[in-house]
């Protein structure tokens, strides 16, 4: 795993407390090429860096240092939380790291471990290693309907929590404005 550059930061772009967010949609091919490599008991990869390469270049949006990258892929855990879980690679957590991103809110978190799951890379490595906040299982459904409808994938990213002093986890209220 390769260190940041710089220290990963969201200071300075609309405010002290505010970032820009970023939606990178994961496409039905991507979702449909890990569906087919699912077994039961076995967490499928769904997003890659070149998953996450090729959702910019598609929506013309790079992101940059101190964003909040939202990820969709089309999974909710209402789907089937005791089968395949589509997760997110080691090279995309790499990729997150490069470009410095500040926080990951997505649909997609990482499965519980288990002795023939991959290392919940998220947990491990982003949150652990990076000190990158977080928001996993997090219902995007609306925001990529909006952003495919008008073509913007970058808004305001604002996130609202409570203040709890030493708290590992705690409910999250994030908005997207445009």
């Amino acid at each position: 795993m390769r260190s940041p550059r710089r220290p990963l930061t969201n200071r300075g772009r609309w405010g002290a407390d505010d970032d820009r967010g970023t939606l990178n949609f994961i496409t039905a091919a991507v979702r449909a090429r890990a569906v087919a490599e699912a077994t039961t008991g076995r967490v499928v990869s769904t997003v890659t860096a070149e998953d996450l390469t090729a959702a910019e270049k598609r929506q013309a949006v790079r992101v940059e240092s101190g964003d909040a990258l939202v990820v969709r892929t089309g999974w909710t855990g209402a789907d089937d939380p005791f089968g395949p879980l589509p997760t997110t690679s080691l090279s995309a957590v790499e990729w997150m790291a490069d470009r410095e991103v500040a926080l990951y809110a997505g649909d997609t978190g990482d499965k519980l471990p288990e002795p023939t799951a991959a290392p919940p890379v998220l947990h491990e490595v982003a949150l652990a290693q990076l000190g990158m906040p977080l928001i996993d299982c997090v219902n995007v459904t609306a925001l990529a309907r909006f952003c495919a409808e008008t073509g913007r994938y970058s808004f305001l990213f604002v996130l609202g929590t409570i203040p709890l002093r030493g708290a590992t986890g705690l409910p999250a209220n994030p908005l997207a404005i445009f």
